[in-house]
């Protein structure tokens, strides 16, 4: 993959290659997440796409939650808003492969 490889998920966004981003989700792709206006994010990898919903699967997070929860303790499967949320801003898609 031309993806940048780092732990920080917003300098895998800013750094990878341009032509790997998508306008719309698609199965395989990798989201980004940033946390209010900061530096942190938070990324998951898109399981299905929906209407107004992708289901996504996370590491560092809870099951408990529907929110982003950027600090959790396991990997779950999510569903998530295609919108965002309050706090956690969708920033893109990048396809991997």
């Amino acid at each position: 993959s031309l993806i940048f490889k780092s732990e920080h998920c917003l300098t895998v966004w800013n750094k990878s290659p341009k032509e790997l981003r998508l306008a719309e989700p698609e199965p395989g792709c990798l989201v980004i997440w940033q946390f209010g206006n900061g530096t942190s994010g938070h990324c998951g990898i898109v399981r299905k796409v929906g209407k107004d919903k992708i289901e996504t699967v996370e590491g560092n997070t809870s099951g408990l939650s529907s929110a982003v929860v950027r600090e959790g303790d396991e990997v779950a499967i999510k569903l998530r808003s295609k919108a965002g949320s309050k706090t956690m801003k969708i920033v893109g898609y990048l396809k991997v492969f």
